[in-house]
């Protein structure tokens, strides 16, 4: 069974656009192809729900808050499970061997330019599998604030064993602090 070549996404059961699966070079999108929305006030973009595509459940959930239009605000989060995108994309296209058990993406903050961002993040994958080989899990919790980008925890486990690493980036001077600290169970 192949995807859906089209999609509407809501929002509370109010459809916001009609896309269409695409590819730009290796990556894969959802290219919009008519807003169903012609004007919306701010306080109308709450949440855009879930995706069912190959397999796959994608859900969205987001805020966002643009009172202040230099630095507006938001929070979203992006969970998935079952994610294989040679199911997503379908027989004919060149994905990459690789399947995803589960994903979150979350990131909360104010600001939209690398030096006035103010935005924490958290990354958690299980259970990947690339070419046959199997990562267990793999976290990531990062902090930018101003022109900084601070990594409290970025930790991969696979076969026993695992790694931590620590980082911290100013965009200024392009100065990296990196520790990383092997672990075995």
């Amino acid at each position: 069974m192949g995807r859906q070549e089209t999609l509407t996404v809501e929002s509370h059961g109010v459809p916001l656009f009609r896309g269409r699966w695409g590819r730009v070079g290796r990556k894969v999108g959802v290219r919009i192809e008519e807003r169903l929305l012609q004007h919306m006030d701010a306080s109308s973009l709450a949440r855009v729900e879930s995706v069912k595509t190959g397999g796959a459940e994608i859900a969205i959930h987001g805020e966002l808050d643009p009172s202040a239009r230099a630095r507006p605000g938001y929070a979203i989060k992006i969970d998935g499970k079952g994610i294989d995108p040679a199911k997503i994309l379908g027989p004919d296209a060149a994905a990459p061997p690789v399947t995803v058990d589960a994903l979150s993406i979350e990131a909360r903050g104010h600001g939209t330019k690398p030096e006035d961002l103010d935005a924490d993040v958290k990354v958690r994958i299980d259970g990947v599998t690339a070419n046959g080989a199997t990562v267990d899990a793999v976290a990531i919790d990062a902090r930018a604030d101003k022109g900084e980008i601070t990594v409290s925890d970025a930790s991969v486990r696979a076969l026993g064993q695992g790694v931590h690493a620590t980082a911290t980036y100013r965009l200024a001077d392009k100065h990296l602090h990196a520790e990383v600290t092997p672990t075995v169970r």
